[in-house]
């Protein structure tokens, strides 16, 4: 089986509209800001280990990702390297997305 990477466009929108159902709301295209900020979360979780993040707050505010970050444990060099890596990836990935004009109402 294969899955989509949480960046692609569709599984944007794809999430959107699977929160929508699973909220009971009509659409998911109301809040594509959180839509976003989910896919961003999951990008980051599922290519760090897994056991170094205990919590990872993402939102979009004015714009813009709000990020905040708790480690279970304090990470390796190479962890810290990855982690960083990882940020800058999503950042630019999912920055392009927010500025899209479909993302953006």
């Amino acid at each position: 089986m294969t899955v989509m990477d949480p960046v692609h466009p569709d599984a944007i929108i794809d999430r959107s509209h699977l929160g929508a159902v699973l909220d009971g709301r009509s659409c998911g295209c109301g809040d594509m800001a959180g839509t976003i900020a989910d896919a961003f979360r999951e990008f980051v979780i599922t290519r760090l280990p897994g056991d170094l993040l205990d919590r990872l707050d993402v939102a979009i505010v004015d714009g813009d990702f709000k990020i905040e970050v708790g480690l279970w444990r304090e990470p390796t060099q190479d962890e810290l390297d990855r982690l960083n890596e990882v940020f800058q990836t999503a950042h630019a990935e999912f920055r392009h997305r927010i500025s899209e004009p479909r993302y953006a109402g």
